[in-house]
């Protein structure tokens, strides 16, 4: 035996077999001297080489059915019924949002693989009976899918689907020939891919266990049980009859402005991330003086603005590494929330949380329009005010800071919301409305930013005053053509959005005559111009 281990072992050596564990997942079982193997290194397991090789497959006979084809003889019925006819039964397990003990969910077990296959081969292998058609043929036969009928695709906790775009190492024009579920579902060994999309340009998730960023968390010095950890600290900085308390608030103060949670799925502070509950507990602490009980009971104490921060901080390292649409949720609250300090602007901090933020939303593929895809129509809409939402914060936030937005058209396809994307929000009437007003005021903004703020147009038009007025006058009349559809209902924020744009156009337009030269020189060389500009001037007084 100890010869047997003086060297590295070789991969599918018959005299140095795997352990049990690495046959199991059809993996090589690297040894350096002597066991555990690395595998069972990494995950905790007892490296044992206790059971029986599995016997070797059957080989078919050349005379037999080819690939593809099916005896009409035989019955398929059965065969069908092993295929995992919606992301409930591949994924349906864990719906209590509980992992097996040992991490792994084992997508592969729900699909028709063969286990006595090696890992490559089971790679191609289709999850499908050979006579069933790819997702391809299916949309062929039944292009629209009905969103009543589409899947619920909630993951349970644990899988993490981040999106697949053209240029990554699985190409999505390749991937979508594999042969899916009926619900669009591809499982491999520890992996799966979901996809919403097939035509015009297929959009898939790649959908990975939390065992996958186990090592990177391990580098980075974050261990098992933290989240946990955090969120008994969250409890005992705010007790959870104070946190429900303080949702409540927020879904009465925050929530009609920037609708990021759904009815379906409302934010449950014993379950969410504690990032999450602890962002909407720092932004809704200033309301506390409307709650009967709150207002007593923390108006005389410190608001634990530090403690929660602390929190918030370690709980997103941790999840950064598999980010979900609740850690977006969560980047989003702490960019709108306000300073404690008015008097300190805290821009660098900020814009590397919005940095972080867009980085995320592509991530999960918010930065596309998800209104085709096949999945439920609630979820449909909260994508959509998330995408939204996460646009309009960019632009804003860049607005305000100078500096130059993170999110371009080109890439993102929800720049605006409409009546049916707050299907599921609760939002009444005139919340809608005003979104829909702060909707195109962003749109002036955004290009006001692009057309008036980028860095190229300003060098081209820092010192051409008359096309810096062609260009900004028609923003403003854009802009002076908004309009609510019920000026009642016309929010404060919305009024003080149009005069801000308004203010920064109108300083796009002075800024030709800031140069070097005094007004009064260069107006004294061109009386024309002098004439021009005071006319302008005084069309733009007349726009407050």
């Amino acid at each position: 035996m100890s010869s047997n281990i003086t060297q590295p072992r070789r991969y599918m050596s018959k005299r140095q077999r795997p352990c049990d564990f690495c046959r199991a997942r059809k993996t090589a079982c690297r040894i350096d001297l002597a066991p555990p193997c690395r595998l069972c290194v990494l995950h905790g397991r007892e490296c044992t080489f206790i059971e029986a090789a599995a016997p070797r497959k059957r080989t078919v006979p050349a005379d037999g059915p080819l690939a593809g084809q099916v005896d009409a003889s035989v019955d398929v019925t059965p065969r069908r019924q092993t295929v995992a006819p919606s992301p409930g039964p591949v994924l349906g397990s864990f719906a209590d949002g509980q992992l097996p003990e040992d991490g792994t969910m084992h997508f592969g077990e729900a699909f028709n693989f063969d286990t006595t296959q090696s890992e490559f081969e089971a790679m191609f292998r289709s999850p499908r009976p050979p006579d069933s058609l790819s997702v391809a043929a299916l949309e062929t036969e039944s292009p629209n899918m009905s969103m009543e009928s589409a899947p619920d695709t909630g993951y349970p906790a644990g899988a993490n689907p981040q999106f697949m775009g053209l240029s990554s190492d699985m190409d999505p024009l390749l991937v979508r020939h594999y042969r899916f579920n009926d619900m669009g579902m591809y499982g491999f060994k520890e992996l799966a891919i979901h996809s919403v999309q097939e035509s015009p340009i297929p959009c898939q998730f790649l959908i990975s266990q939390q065992s996958v960023f186990s090592r990177r968390r391990e580098e980075a010095g974050l261990g098992k049980g933290q989240e946990e950890s955090l969120r008994e600290e969250l409890h005992k900085v705010i007790p959870l009859d104070v946190g429900r308390r303080l949702v409540r608030l927020f879904h009465q103060f925050i929530y009609p402005k920037w609708p990021i949670f759904s009815e379906s799925h409302p934010l449950d502070p014993e379950s969410a991330p504690s990032c999450l509950v602890a962002a909407t507990y720092a932004i809704s602490l200033p309301f506390a003086v409307h709650d009967d009980k709150l207002s007593v009971d923390v108006a005389y104490d410190r608001p634990p603005y530090a403690e929660l921060s602390r929190i918030i901080e370690k709980s997103l390292a941790y999840e950064m590494h598999s980010p979900t649409l609740a850690i977006v949720q969560a980047l989003l609250l702490l960019i709108l929330r306000p300073s404690s300090d008015p008097m300190v602007a805290d821009a660098g901090s900020r814009w590397d949380l919005m940095g972080r933020l867009a980085s995320c939303a592509t991530t999960l593929g918010l930065h596309l329009d998800p209104s085709r895809w096949s999945m439920a129509s609630w979820q449909i809409s909260h994508r959509r005010r998330l995408s939204f939402i996460v646009y309009v914060t960019d632009k804003w936030l860049a607005c305000g800071l100078g500096r130059p937005p993170l999110i371009h058209e080109d890439n993102w396809l929800v720049t605006t919301v409409g009546y049916d994307d707050f299907s599921d929000s609760s939002l009444d009437a005139p919340a809608q409305n005003n979104l829909i007003h702060f909707s195109a005021i962003t749109s002036t903004l955004a290009l006001t930013l692009s057309k008036l703020y980028s860095t190229g147009s300003v060098g081209v038009l820092s010192g051409d005053h008359e096309r810096t007025f062609d260009i900004a006058q028609p923003l403003l009349n854009e802009l002076r053509n908004i309009t609510n559809d019920d000026a009642s209902t016309s929010s404060t924020e919305n009024c003080l959005g149009q005069l801000y744009v308004q203010l920064i156009i109108g300083r796009a337009k002075l800024r030709p005559w800031l140069g070097e030269t005094t007004i009064t020189e260069y107006h004294s060389h061109d009386p024309s111009r002098s004439l021009r500009v005071s006319s302008h001037s005084h069309f733009y007084d007349s726009d407050f």
